[in-house]
């Protein structure tokens, strides 16, 4: 009588098998901190935009018809359906970025993500 010192079939399939589940896992985890990474690059970039309103209104003191619309276009070609406000109100400017998903009317404060938004006073 032989006595075999390797690895059956079923062995190597069930080793096969966790380390697939590891796989998978480690790429779902890949894939997530990408998503957020993402979210947080959105956010830096609306808020970027914001800022840059904002000192353009304090520097030409609220006068920024001509600068808007240029300002709407960079905003569009840097975010995914990305969208600038300039809401005049008694109390000041507010400037609101938005991009993705997210409702301008409804953002009432700041939200990073893949949809969000930038909410900034002047």
């Amino acid at each position: 009588m032989r006595f075999h010192c390797g690895f059956t079939l079923l062995e190597v399939l069930f080793t096969l098998f966790i380390f697939s589940l590891f796989l998978t896992g480690i790429t779902a985890s890949q894939s997530q901190i990408l998503r957020q990474v993402r979210g947080e690059y959105y956010y830096q970039q609306a808020l970027l935009q914001a800022f840059n309103m904002r000192n353009y209104s304090l520097a030409n003191h609220g006068n920024i018809t001509g600068y808007v619309v240029r300002w709407r276009e960079n905003i569009k070609n840097v975010l995914p359906d990305g969208e600038g406000i300039v809401r005049q109100e008694s109390l000041g400017d507010h400037i609101v970025v938005k991009w993705g998903k997210a409702e301008a009317l409804s953002c009432q404060h700041s939200k990073a993500g893949i949809s969000g938004c930038v909410v900034l006073a002047v």
